[in-house]
């Protein structure tokens, strides 16, 4: 059996880059991973950290075509990797990262330059078919992307495609010569591919599966002991002053946000009271409640979605300075208020399902309706001195 891991295995917020990658050095030596490929995260690390081994030296780690802009050096200290089975078969793994998933702007500011990856790969496939008995891409590139590349250079037995996708993903299909498999969004699942070799060292036949990461699966002790530390080690990173922690990564410039001046629901509750208290009583009110629960209060992949305007300028900062904005409240759903409150009038406060998807995406909530979830915390109707009406606009 071979473990992949396909890139972005330690994807993460700028603050936690570090201690995200610590963790999945220790996780992934744990679980046995053999290999991993580069995905955009990694690059991006690779180069503002310093660390050329994001996961350790225990924990190989390959890709073929990013290199380094001013010396033409690959970043990753090996294209490809030879794994031998205990039954002697050896197979050939390489990894490519997408051009697209890294802005040229950003290329340039890293000092990076990614090959378009057919062309890499044309290079290095007869010396992995010469070596192997079957070669597999990690394809960290969008699923068509992906698929394109199963079809358009032969030569491969397996392609793994990684980066998200939102299309419905079930069983590995067959692309030319080569059998293909996607990775399912947001680490929900975990992809099996069966392989029956034949007396010749070929595939004779395959099956897939992708097993859901489902609380039903039993926790295993010594990575819930591995999870808890990560939570401790955030918790007391953000206690610190802002002043004595510095991000990891600085951020990009493509990714930079203006200002959005957040006002919180107690000044909404001032002209809107039945409003607020219909959404006092709606999940929503209660989200910061369960990432206290988990132990997670600090931690920006979680306060993404359980605070109000965490990550633009002016909404919710950890700790505890700006606990007025805990919760998922009104303006998370109908955008910064400042300049409502200032000049009240219509034209503000409608809710569009963009704004849901943002959170209520296909890995973490794969039952969102718009229509139906939208209803479960529509306020309640116009009553005498509220001034406005259910659907939320003046």
């Amino acid at each position: 059996m071979l473990l992949l891991e396909v890139g972005d295995a330690a994807a993460s917020n700028p603050d936690l880059a570090n201690m995200k990658a610590d963790f999945y050095s220790k996780a992934l030596a744990y679980l046995g991973y053999d290999v991993v490929g580069m995905g955009e995260w990694e690059v991006r690390f690779i180069k503002e950290s310093g660390r050329a081994m994001p996961y350790g030296d225990s924990i190989p780690m390959i890709c073929a075509n990013v290199v380094d802009s001013s010396t033409g050096k690959p970043l990753a200290p090996k294209p490809y990797i030879v794994k031998k089975t205990p039954s002697g078969l050896k197979v050939g793994i390489i990894s490519v990262v997408g051009q697209t998933l890294v802005m040229p702007e950003v290329q340039k500011n890293l000092a990076i330059r990614i090959i378009p990856p057919a062309e890499v790969l044309r290079q290095y496939v007869g010396e992995l078919r010469e070596k192997c008995d079957l070669v597999v891409l990690l394809s960290h590139t969008q699923r068509e992307a992906a698929r394109q590349l199963a079809m358009e250079v032969p030569g491969f037995d397996i392609v793994l495609g990684g980066h998200f996708s939102y299309q419905a993903v079930d069983t590995p299909e067959r692309l030319g010569e080569a059998i293909f498999m996607h990775t399912k969004l947001g680490g929900t699942h975990v992809g099996k591919l069966a392989l029956d070799i034949n007396a010749d060292r070929k595939i004779a036949s395959f099956a897939g599966e992708y097993a859901p990461m489902s609380k039903e699966i039993e926790g295993d002790p010594e990575m819930t002991k591995l999870v808890a530390q990560l939570d401790a080690d955030i918790a007391q990173y953000f206690s610190r002053p802002p002043t004595e922690r510095a991000p990891a990564l600085p951020p990009q410039p493509d990714q930079r946000r203006e200002p959005q001046p957040f006002v919180s629901a107690l000044k909404c509750r001032e002209c809107h009271v039945e409003e607020y208290d219909s959404w006092s009583r709606t999940a929503h009110a209660k989200a910061f409640a369960s990432v206290t629960k988990d132990n997670c209060a600090n931690n920006p992949e979680c306060l993404s979605c359980h605070a109000t305007g965490f990550k633009p300028k002016g909404g919710f900062k950890p700790p505890v300075a700006t606990v007025q904005l805990e919760g998922v409240q009104c303006e998370a759903c109908h955008g910064p208020g400042v300049a409502h409150v200032r000049r009240p009038g219509k034209g503000y406060g409608a809710v569009l399902q963009s704004s849901c998807t943002q959170c209520h995406s296909p890995a973490k909530s794969p039952d969102f309706n718009f229509k139906a979830y939208k209803s479960r915390i529509a306020h309640s109707k116009q009553k005498t001195g509220s001034r406005s009406s259910a659907t939320g606009k003046d």
